[in-house]
């Protein structure tokens, strides 16, 4: 099929989810590069991050807890979460309502998102901070 040139069609860049995308992913690789000598990631880390923060004010955090947080599916919280309990930094138990699990932290997991966190911080910082804001899209499609 054709394209017919006699319809002007979008340009990707005229959407600013476009620009969020394409900004989100080139953020993604960047954050990653940081983390690389940790053998976790921007995801990884983002849900110790979070998970951190809802056990600050509450004693008791599920899996459905931490996808409503992130705004991740709850299959795709439960994989990131398989392979942090793989590597110690999280456990996962029977919740006090037996339906769900109960998520931790490990003192292994509070030491690499120590040292991470704040990776992730100043890469972020170098990251947006010297952009140009003059407006949002110009913003986005300077990154």
């Amino acid at each position: 099929m054709k394209v017919n040139p006699n319809i002007q069609y979008p340009v990707p860049t005229d959407f600013a989810g476009f620009l969020l995308w394409q900004t989100a992913n080139k953020w993604e690789k960047y954050i990653n590069l940081q983390l690389k000598k940790t053998d976790l990631n921007q995801a990884d880390m983002l849900h110790l991050i979070s998970l951190f923060h809802l056990l600050q004010t509450s004693s008791e955090v599920s899996q459905v807890q931490l996808a409503e947080y992130t705004g991740v599916t709850t299959m795709s919280v439960s994989k990131i979460l398989t392979k942090l309990s793989k590597i110690d930094l999280v456990t996962r138990k029977i919740g006090s309502d037996s339906r769900s699990k109960s998520i931790s932290l490990t003192e292994k997991g509070i030491k690499i998102l120590q040292e991470c966190a704040n990776k992730m911080q100043d890469a972020d910082k170098k990251f947006f901070v010297p952009k140009a804001k003059p407006q949002f899209i110009n913003y986005l499609n300077n990154l």
